[in-house]
């Protein structure tokens, strides 16, 4: 017939005024028969019809639609809010019994259209922030291609353009990177982290180059030692240009933990030389960390520099503490450069925690400056405790004036005094308290010191201490205690030495302090951390550590930390991975949990 000929028998066919059947195909042109609707071209009966109609409910209705250009952001939107209100139901929980089923069928297909990367800049936030919180392993592609691009992209980083709605969601993917473990996305991630400057507009949007820094750090690998050695001894003038003193910081505390992270005893003297340096005062604390998280070879080099033997960085100290008085800069002003060196390889050792160390550690605190003492003991109850750690301490604390420069954050022996509470020694608080009662000057002078010292006795007082506690408390004025010493009074009433007892009180007094919106460093709550920490025993490793993981009071943290690191004195490596990950950015960013963590890790 041809064409022609059946086009005209098609036109016939539809002045006739026939109609289509069920199934047959309808058009605009040509009609169902009575009873039937059109439904996707063909006819089919209205009830058939409303049934097939597709569901907004239903999750598959949304990811068929994402293969139509015309209808994906729509799509998008629908799943996000779906993913949004699941994870929800489940408390934020993106495994549980409600979030888990919707995720396992939606985030393959957005991970899909994520990765192509062509959507508008605030839908691609979106899409990419849902992904990297659903830690999904199926949203990997989205995540290394996101990645990718800001790789590849380094001349955006260099000029210091403002971030766009599409960067808002970076600092998500390279932890969700991190969490995932992504193989895929380290050589990206650290091309990416030494491109970027931490001082740009894109590196300080929402924290972005810290989250980037502690991503590269997680996902180390051995290759990368060559280039962080490098980063580590680069240039760090404080007084000079203030933006790339900022960037310096960022590179060097970030080559110096993923050195730390690598374990090799090649790296051991980069950062020595680091910690050895006055003019490197701010990269140091990262330094001693990694040194931490190496262990034993990291301890005898210390002890080599201490005992005057290695030669090498014998002599590195000695230039810089030179090229750092002709800077005067503060660390060295009325020290010599042996006061400085003694206190930074003893630092070292303490840090690194050992049993092997303590009598290096001891020796360097006895031979160290005022300073030096202070700084030392400060960090003393790294070490296991022993009866001669604890009583160099104790000497200390009484010897030291109150105006000792020890820390930035704390005036005087005040950081000695909240340094107390993590030996978990109980004895500690009628000492501090007697000490602090007997302290001679104005009400108004000592203020800060009593209040101090009141804080830490009452965190790890028991019910015996009680009374010699409040002798102290009563120089205070009794709105700044009254409260929280009755609170902790009663918890010991309560609790005694019942360590799941005290852990049940410590999150119900989180939990209501969330709900109240009340002050996050609680003293009730750092209390009942301590009580647990002080009388836990190795079966209550593991409770420690999930109340350390659910904890949101900082002190609460730290002291939990304390105990499992009371717990392992020959160190437990699997549990500091555990530790670390859980934690993440918290973990990170507190320096004592990071060096528990490192301990853990370096002592074994």
């Amino acid at each position: 017939m041809g064409r022609f000929g059946a086009a005209m028998v098609l036109g016939l066919v539809a002045l006739s005024g026939c109609k289509a059947g069920a199934g047959e195909p309808c058009r605009e042109d040509r009609a169902c028969e009575e009873g039937l609707v059109c439904a996707e071209g063909r006819c089919a009966s209205a009830t058939a019809s409303a049934s097939a109609a597709p569901s907004e409910s239903d999750p598959a209705t949304h990811v068929a639609r994402l293969s139509d250009p015309s209808r994906r952001a729509e799509a998008i939107d629908a799943l996000l809010r779906m993913a949004e209100g699941t994870v929800a139901q489940d408390h934020g929980d993106p495994t549980g019994p409600h979030a888990k089923p919707l995720l396992d069928a939606i985030v393959a297909p957005l991970a899909h259209v994520a990765a192509d990367g062509k959507l508008g800049p605030k839908r691609q936030a979106a899409l990419l922030t849902m992904l990297s919180k659903s830690r999904h392993p199926a949203a990997a592609p989205a995540l290394v291609a996101a990645i990718r691009r800001r790789s590849a992209d380094e001349a955006k980083w260099a000029d210091d353009r403002p971030p766009s709605p599409s960067d808002a969601a970076m600092g998500e993917v390279v932890t969700a990177a991190a969490d995932l473990e992504l193989d895929e996305a380290r050589a990206p991630l650290w091309t990416l982290f030494t491109s970027l400057r931490a001082s740009s507009r894109k590196g300080e949007a929402g924290a972005f180059a810290a989250a980037l820094g502690r991503a590269v750090e997680r996902l180390a690998v051995p290759k990368w030692e060559p280039e962080a050695s490098t980063l580590l001894a680069g240039p760090l003038d404080p007084d000079g240009d203030l933006r790339a003193f900022r960037d310096q910081l960022q590179w060097q505390r970030t080559a110096a933990r993923v050195l730390g992270r690598l374990r090799k005893a090649s790296a051991v003297e980069p950062l020595m030389r680091v910690a050895l340096d006055p003019q490197k005062h701010d990269v140091a604390p990262a330094a001693i960390e990694a040194l931490s998280n190496i262990g034993a070879p990291a301890a005898d080099v210390a002890r080599q520099v201490l005992s005057g033997e290695h030669q090498a960085l014998l002599s590195h100290a000695a230039d810089r503490y030179r090229n750092a008085r002709e800077k005067d800069v503060a660390d060295v002003v009325d020290r010599t450069a042996d006061d400085v060196r003694i206190t930074q390889a003893t630092l070292v050792i303490v840090a690194v925690g050992r049993a092997d160390g303590t009598e290096a550690a001891l020796d360097g605190l006895r031979r160290a400056d005022p300073i030096g003492r202070g700084r030392i003991a400060a960090e003393l109850d790294a070490l296991p405790s022993s009866e001669a750690s604890l009583e160099a301490f104790r000497e200390t604390v009484e010897d030291s004036p109150l105006d000792l420069p020890i820390a930035d954050e704390h005036r005087g022996v005040v950081a000695l005094y909240l340094a107390m509470p993590s030996w978990l020694d109980p004895s500690l608080a009628p000492w501090l308290s007697e000490l602090a009662t007997k302290l001679q000057g104005t009400d108004t002078g000592l203020a800060p010191f009593r209040e101090a010292a009141l804080r830490a006795s009452m965190l790890v007082m028991t019910a015996a201490h009680v009374d010699r506690v409040r002798t102290l408390a009563e120089l205070i004025t009794k709105s700044k205690w009254e409260a929280d010493f009755d609170a902790a009074t009663a918890l010991l009433e309560t609790c005694k030495e019942d360590v799941p007892c005290y852990l049940k009180q410590l999150a119900e007094r989180e939990k209501a302090n969330a709900t109240e919106g009340a002050a996050k460093d609680d003293l009730v709550a750092a209390k009942a951390a301590a009580m647990a920490a002080i009388h836990a025993q190795s079966a209550d490793a593991d409770a420690l550590t999930e109340a350390l993981i659910d904890a949101r009071t900082a002190t609460a943290r730290r002291l939990l930390a304390a105990g499992l690191a009371k717990l392992f004195p020959n160190g437990d490596a699997a549990r500091a991975d555990r530790l670390d990950r859980a934690l993440g950015v918290a973990g990170a960013r507190d320096p004592e949990i990071a060096g528990v963590i490192a301990r853990l890790r370096g002592r074994g």
